[in-house]
């Protein structure tokens, strides 16, 4: 992304200035292919932001971003998929799309594999493998995996039944942020 388009539209904490001014300068980028653009394109009509939502049209700026090799892109298309937005429901093709983005260090796709494994949606259950990728996300302090493997030691799933660990790892996610691990922590 040159930086002269950049710093108009985006403020000094890299949040977008105004969508609506931002979009066409935006899309202007996508079209000429640079990933960054494309995904925050995507975003944009997956949020309404600047222009109609339209979940379709996200699911093509994500799904051209992740074709370039984007790994926030590869986090989103999963998601599309994930939740049939823009796409049919597809558990495995999210599955696939979270398996890319987590190889590449993204935790919050590091915690919905370990999830998909968990559940066994879009794979085969496999607790053992859950529990390592939610382990990872949480190294990285992503605090839904903390709060996911908080549960996983206050269940003894895939891991030896710890209340003591399952309550660090409950704290720690709710001191980022998290609301249930907050609420676990009220009320164990």
């Amino acid at each position: 992304m040159n930086q002269k388009v950049a710093d108009q539209i985006f403020n000094s904490e890299g949040r977008v200035k105004n969508y609506r001014k931002a979009f066409p300068l935006l899309l202007e980028m996508a079209q000429a292919a640079d990933p960054q653009a494309e995904n925050l394109v995507g975003y944009c009509y997956s949020q309404g932001l600047g222009v109609e939502r339209d979940f379709v049209q996200a699911f093509d700026w994500y799904s051209r971003a992740a074709a370039h090799g984007l790994t926030e892109a590869m986090a989103n298309l999963a998601q599309m998929y994930e939740e049939g937005l823009g796409t049919g429901r597809d558990d495995r093709a999210a599955f696939q799309w979270y398996m890319r983005a987590a190889r590449r260090g993204d935790p919050w796709s590091q915690n919905n594999l370990g999830v998909m494994y968990l559940d066994g949606c879009g794979v085969p259950q496999h607790v053992a493998r859950g529990i390592e990728w939610l382990k990872k996300a949480a190294a990285q302090d992503d605090p839904s995996a903390l709060y996911n493997l908080g549960n996983a030691y206050l269940d003894g799933e895939g891991v030896r039944k710890n209340p003591a660990a399952a309550m660090r790892h409950f704290r720690k996610a709710a001191a980022l942020g998290h609301a249930r691990a907050r609420k676990a922590i009220r009320t164990k």
